[in-house]
């Protein structure tokens, strides 16, 4: 297991955007976050400051052992990545294609605009990403120089005149040209969304550059997992993939446990709102929780219902753990937001005593996700070490935005 920090830098406070999605995504990861707020804005610099100012903030960072670096800024994602991906031997990500690729994935009528520092709209960076993905698509750019200064000064609140005078001023030309999907090019402005959503009105989709970059990411590390020795397709079955994936650091076949399958559905739980459901009840509420519809797994997507509970499930089949245990599961790319492995250990071993456990402090050991494979599925192996052996039942807590 890679227990090395991430490291992420921006201009001032507008990478936290960032930060604040990459806690929410990979909620086991160390973080290491640099705000260059004695030199912000980045967005009115030269090329060669920008390089300069991106080396110092990486030499900054590296002075950390560090497993990979995220650019949460537009500005020097726009001008200097290529250059810090040749300087640096670990993965280091920006901001642009993430965004160029949410874009693309969502837009109805390929008219997509692009608001950012003057810098990033100068460098052109966002137009050629979107027309080399896609030759068709329409791109209408703005920049907004006043947005990172007035944010980093707090005037991004609704019911401020002088921020939101700007936004119109800046965003017009874009809901003129029609645009179905607006990238937010630099990672201040997210702070702005409710603003410029309003402005926008609801037919316009709004990309978050730094939830993009943090999403594309944590898809990097897992592809990183995946060049040393962990491949699987989107049809391969997961009883055979989890024991292929623990042979990469035993050098040899384990001894698996399944918990969360059809022949142990009667032993799975939910806790939900406060009340606990068998799987048969609850999908008896919400249909398309556990049907064929995904191969009968277990459906926690904002499309089934709007999550604004935290909810807990578990499987009352106990099981043996030693600081040896890697525990393994399988979900579908981008189908959730946070998920926290919980083991606790229960005398009587009902779902009433194991859930309401799962809820005291004290009486629970929480563990992290690790990520292993992503492309239509993810697969993360979370190890037990510093668990003390024994006896204990296996949840999952999870959450999800409205």
């Amino acid at each position: 297991m890679d227990n090395r920090p991430i490291g992420v830098f921006d201009s001032g406070l507008g990478g936290l955007t960032a930060v604040k999605a990459l806690r929410r995504l990979l909620p086991g990861e160390d973080l290491i976050y640099f705000g260059d707020t004695a030199r912000v804005p980045y967005g009115g610099r030269s090329r060669e400051t920008l390089l300069k100012y991106a080396r110092q903030d990486i030499a900054f960072l590296r002075s950390f052992d560090l497993k990979a670096v995220l650019i949460a800024c537009g500005t020097v994602t726009s001008t200097s990545l290529d250059t810090l991906r040749k300087e640096n031997d670990l993965p280091v990500l920006g901001v642009v294609e993430p965004s160029c690729r949410e874009a693309l994935a969502v837009t109805n009528n390929k008219k997509i605009g692009m608001i950012a520092t003057l810098a990033s709209a100068r460098s052109g960076a966002y137009e050629r990403t979107l027309k080399g993905l896609d030759a068709d698509v329409q791109v209408v750019s703005q920049p907004c120089p006043l947005f990172v200064p007035l944010v980093e000064n707090g005037r991004f609140r609704q019911g401020d005149v002088v921020i939101e005078t700007v936004a119109r001023e800046y965003l017009t030309p874009l809901m003129e040209a029609g645009v179905d999907t607006l990238i937010l090019g630099c990672t201040h402005y997210p702070l702005l969304k409710d603003i410029i959503g309003e402005i926008c009105g609801p037919g316009v989709t709004l990309i978050d550059s730094g939830a993009a970059s943090a999403r594309a990411l944590r898809q990097q590390l897992a592809a990183n997992l995946t060049t040393k020795g962990v491949t699987a397709t989107t049809t391969e079955k997961f009883n055979t993939l989890v024991p292929k994936v623990l042979e990469i650091s035993s050098g040899e076949t384990p001894t698996t446990t399944v918990l969360y399958d059809a022949t142990h559905r009667d032993k799975v739980s939910l806790l939900y709102n406060g009340t606990i459901y068998s799987v048969a009840d609850f999908t008896a509420l919400h249909a398309d929780f556990c049907s064929a519809k995904n191969n009968y797994a277990l459906n926690y997507g904002t499309t089934v219902f709007g999550w604004d509970y935290s909810c807990y499930t578990c499987c009352t089949l106990p099981i043996s753990v030693t600081a040896s245990t890697q525990i393994a599961i399988r979900f579908l790319s981008g189908s959730t937001e946070v998920g926290i492995l919980r083991l606790v250990q229960s005398d009587t071993g009902t779902a009433a005593d194991i859930l309401a456990k799962a809820q005291t402090e004290g009486s629970y050991t929480d563990l992290p996700l690790q990520w292993l494979y992503s492309a239509d599925y993810i697969t993360t192996l979370t190890p037990c070490e510093g668990v003390a052996a024994g006896t204990y039942i296996l949840l999952g807590v999870g959450w999800s935005e409205q």
